[in-house]
């Protein structure tokens, strides 16, 4: 197995309206599986429109990426980043929710301010990762 520290970012559009519930049940599956392939990740959601952002050993990376592609809630999803990267961004979560919009924000793991702090010294980051998140959040937000 490649153990060479990964990380892909791919957008998408959401299929279809998931109630708070199904929302909440799918991140929860999510953060589980990841955890268990020691994968992390940031999700960001925008009124359908998701970036999500995934780290880890390179053949998990890219195996979770195929499961993306043809998981039901995702439609005309892209690679937009696909590198080697020396650490990670969000090793301490397998999985990270930010709502860019009213919806599912009850959801959101930035409330707190600890994390929010956290998350704006990412955006901060004068990085190809950091960057291409926030355009993603200028574009969408």
């Amino acid at each position: 197995m490649n153990d060479e520290l990964w990380c892909v970012i791919c957008v998408s559009s959401a299929q279809e309206d998931l109630t708070m519930s199904e929302a909440e049940q799918m991140l929860t599956y999510a953060r589980t599986d990841r955890q268990s392939k020691n994968i992390t990740s940031l999700v960001l959601y925008s009124n359908k429109n998701i970036l999500i952002l995934l780290e880890g050993d390179k053949a998990m990376v890219q195996e979770e990426l195929k499961i993306l592609t043809v998981h039901r809630g995702h439609h005309s999803l892209i690679k937009m980043y696909d590198k080697p990267i020396t650490e990670r961004y969000f090793g301490d979560y397998s999985l990270v929710f930010k709502s860019l919009s009213k919806e599912y924000q009850n959801l959101d793991d930035f409330k707190d301010p600890e994390q929010l702090e956290y998350f704006n010294e990412f955006l901060s980051l004068n990085q190809p990762i950091p960057i291409f998140v926030k355009s993603f959040i200028k574009n969408n937000g």
